[in-house]
């Protein structure tokens, strides 16, 4: 017999702390990688717009 996991407050913190998207250095470019489908959503030259555009898409999708 197996029970389903609990979720605890800890875990529940976690997943508001933890973002979806995440601005990663890859050579002369800013990817904007989506860490739930594991694939880049996206491409900036810098690090400032890298992050204004995750923050954007974060906001896109519902987080």
């Amino acid at each position: 017999m197996t029970t389903s996991p609990v979720k605890s407050l800890i875990d529940e913190q976690l997943e508001e702390i933890i973002t979806r998207f995440q601005a990663c250095n890859v050579g002369n470019m800013w990817h904007i990688h989506d860490r739930v489908t594991g694939k880049t959503a996206g491409f900036c030259v810098s690090h400032r717009a890298a992050l204004v555009r995750a923050q954007q898409l974060e906001v896109m999708h519902g987080r």
